[in-house]
């Protein structure tokens, strides 16, 4: 176990300064960024066995309503940024629709439609522990797996918990910028040409599931590469983005 929470503490130093400034820009709590290591133990590749994908793990369906974006080249559920973004809309949506936090997560796991149901059926009790026994076996863990990893994540030094390796990051997410692409290229070769690791490459950008970046797609760079721009401009366009 120590070494499971050593490995996320590693993972959550790149991601979670980019998830608690995303739930801070839609006004939500900040502890919510613990759900996406129920959802994916902070894997952004990730695929579940009914078809769920990246790091917040959306389905083809749900991934589609908030812009997420699957083709042949590229799988918008496998980009950080874009799917924290939808998964910040969906919890919005949902404890709009619902206003207890309890029962989003609950919603979150098993559908707004499975919630909705059993709140029917219950008409007054509207206490999530009270109706626990209504929800499949897998939601009646979510939610006390949810409180487990929030309370061991900020008291894992009193319980002598470490990092047992080093993050695979070598960047944290304030380090680097998105770029956009003027025209098709290689990750290879644009490795190759900005005398960047493949494999860190890759790490940033994992939305691309072959060698290819469409033009006017964008990619995530380290900023202390930058200064190799101007003798490569072909590949870029003018404008940089800061998230």
């Amino acid at each position: 176990m120590s070494k499971y929470i050593g490995k996320i503490i590693s993972l959550s130093d790149f991601f979670f300064p980019m998830f608690e400034e995303k739930l801070e820009n839609y006004r939500l709590p900040k502890e919510l960024k613990y759900l996406a290591i129920i959802e994916s133990n902070l894997n952004p590749v990730v695929t579940s066995k009914a078809g769920a994908k990246g790091i917040w793990q959306f389905m083809p369906e749900t991934g589609k309503i908030y812009n997420l974006e699957v083709n042949h080249l590229y799988d918008e559920r496998n980009d950080p940024i874009k799917s924290t973004e939808a998964a910040c809309r969906y919890l919005k949506f949902l404890y709009k629709k619902i206003g207890n936090w309890e029962f989003v997560l609950a919603a979150y796991n098993a559908g707004p439609g499975t919630v909705e149901k059993i709140l029917h059926r219950s008409k007054n009790r509207k206490n999530f522990w009270e109706l626990l026994e209504f929800f499949p076996k897998e939601t009646q863990n979510y939610i006390p797996k949810f409180i487990a990893i929030n309370y061991v994540m900020n008291y894992y030094k009193e319980h002598h918990i470490y990092k047992h390796y080093s993050s695979p990051y070598k960047y944290k997410y304030q380090e680097t910028i998105l770029i956009p692409i003027k025209q098709k290229v290689s990750l290879k070769f644009f490795a190759f040409n900005l005398n960047i690791s493949y494999q860190d490459l890759i790490l940033l950008n994992p939305q691309y599931i072959v060698d290819l970046i469409p033009s006017g797609n964008k990619l995530r760079l380290p900023k202390n590469k930058i200064f190799i721009f101007k003798s490569k401009d072909i590949f870029f366009s003018k404008k940089i983005h800061k998230n």
